[in-house]
């Protein structure tokens, strides 16, 4: 019998949300309750990019992350929770 193991990934992936946050103005919140809005610059493997409106380009673990959301009105990230409900 052929052992199947089930996908670890499955709906909207943290690419694909992060992909299409890019660019954009978003808030951060940090396991230690600090939260943080800027402009999502850059994702990288353990890290995200955070431009904030004084100038300041934070670097933050994402493993210290308790969410990311958009703060104005996404098309991008609309059109993904669609194609996800819709499969």
């Amino acid at each position: 019998m052929a052992n199947h193991r089930q996908s670890e990934t499955w709906g909207i992936t943290e690419a694909a949300f992060t992909s299409a946050l890019a660019g954009q103005r978003v808030q951060v919140k940090t396991q230690s309750g600090t939260a943080y809005q800027g402009r999502l610059l850059g994702v990288a493997h353990y890290t995200l990019y955070l431009l904030q409106d004084n100038g300041l380009l934070l670097q933050l673990n994402k493993g210290a992350l308790v969410y990311l959301h958009a703060l104005e009105p996404n098309a991008a990230l609309e059109a993904l929770v669609r194609e996800t409900h819709s499969q």
